[in-house]
């Protein structure tokens, strides 16, 4: 369903003329547990889930959205709402005239947030990796800045930061700090019948800035045995057990 999700993303952002970047090149599609996500410079602007379309735009727009059917933006029932995010209406998926305008709004919109802030505005992932590059032990595996949220990661999304919530694991700091193979512990002790040992690569490639797949075989082959090993044991906080 994820890679349905990508494919359907990426067709759309097609339909935004090619001249659309931000400062540090184009927009970049990508797939995450749940959906797929837009980002430009870094930073989520669009999200395709089974929620819906959703794009960050200004307050005026929104509210403009509104009245023709569009929602507020919850991934999850009883979630906290989006902040900056709409749902669109499902006739606007299919409108190229409706469309295209509104996503080439919400790249303005998202970086010209992204320079109000000023010096203290999150960098752009060429940015964030140049420090990184500085350092032998880390030059070819940038972290993401901390504070960032985990849906905020490579591999991950708006359901793997709820799951990990429910096992104690709130932010991308907490999720360093407890390491890939425990927080894939909870989470499958959690959610047995959910999550498999791809989760665990998600998660490795999250804290190391790599794509799941693009994981060497020798460390998914380790990853596998650590993961029968760990697998189903009780881990941490947040460790009720989900019944079938």
């Amino acid at each position: 369903m994820v890679e349905t999700y990508w494919q359907r993303l990426s067709l759309l952002l097609g339909r935004i003329p090619p001249t659309a970047k931000g400062p540090s090149g184009p927009i970049e599609c990508k797939r995450f547990f749940g959906g797929a996500a837009g980002y430009v410079d870094g930073r989520i602007f669009v999200t395709l889930t089974s929620v819906g379309l959703a794009l960050k735009l200004p307050e005026a727009r929104r509210a403009a959205l509104l009245e023709l059917g569009a929602r507020p933006l919850r991934y999850f029932p009883k979630a906290p709402i989006k902040k900056d995010y709409v749902v669109l209406p499902k006739n606007f998926i299919s409108n190229d005239r409706s469309l295209r305008p509104l996503f080439a709004e919400s790249i303005r919109f998202c970086l010209n947030s992204m320079r109000a802030k000023g010096p203290g505005a999150p960098a752009s992932s060429k940015d964030r990796k140049a420090p990184a590059k500085r350092q032998r032990d880390s030059s070819r595996r940038a972290a993401r800045p901390m504070g960032t949220r985990i849906s905020e990661l490579l591999n991950l999304g708006p359901v793997s930061e709820r799951q990990l919530a429910e096992v104690g694991i709130a932010d991308a700091d907490a999720l360093r700090a407890t390491g890939a193979l425990e927080a894939y512990a909870r989470l499958k002790w959690r959610y047995p019948r959910e999550i498999n040992v791809v989760a665990l690569y998600a998660l490795e490639g999250a804290l190391t800035d790599t794509h799941w797949n693009r994981l060497p075989a020798a460390r998914k082959e380790e990853l596998r045995r650590l993961a029968a090993e760990v697998a189903g044991k009780p881990k941490g906080k947040g460790q009720n057990r989900r019944r079938a």
